[in-house]
């Protein structure tokens, strides 16, 4: 991984909150209910041999959301977060560099924080 690196956008660096959103065009769990996983992997998270891995995974280094479940997970353990996404759904993630909060919206709507004490660089990642 690395800059030019094609499975690694740009880092969250800096002061401020960052914010982004992912649309459910087609959610399907019936099998799977890893099937969208989305949130932050740590710098020393290395797509390639890992790639399989959803974000959020112990060896993934992340903080996420599993959308089939509702749940957030991080070193492999998932949590009660909030109710499970549906197809046309809109998640949105907003990462707070400077209090090291992860949040995630539905719908535009704060669900509130689902994870704090994360220190930068991290960068943005969704599993699917």
């Amino acid at each position: 991984g690395g800059e030019g690196d094609p499975f690694r956008p740009p880092p969250l660096t800096g002061r401020g909150v960052f914010e982004w959103e992912i649309e459910l065009r087609s959610l399907s769990t019936a099998n799977n209910t890893f099937a969208v996983v989305v949130g932050v992997v740590s710098a020393e998270f290395d797509p390639l041999p890992e790639v399989n891995q959803p974000v959020g995974w112990r060896s993934a280094r992340g903080w996420a959301l599993v959308a089939g479940s509702g749940m957030k997970l991080h070193e492999s353990k998932s949590v009660d977060y909030t109710l499970p996404f549906v197809t046309g759904s809109r998640i949105g993630i907003r990462f707070d560099t400077c209090a090291g909060t992860l949040e995630f919206l539905r719908d535009g709507k704060n669900l509130g924080i689902a994870f704090d004490g994360i220190r930068v660089p991290v960068y943005p990642a969704i599993s699917c």
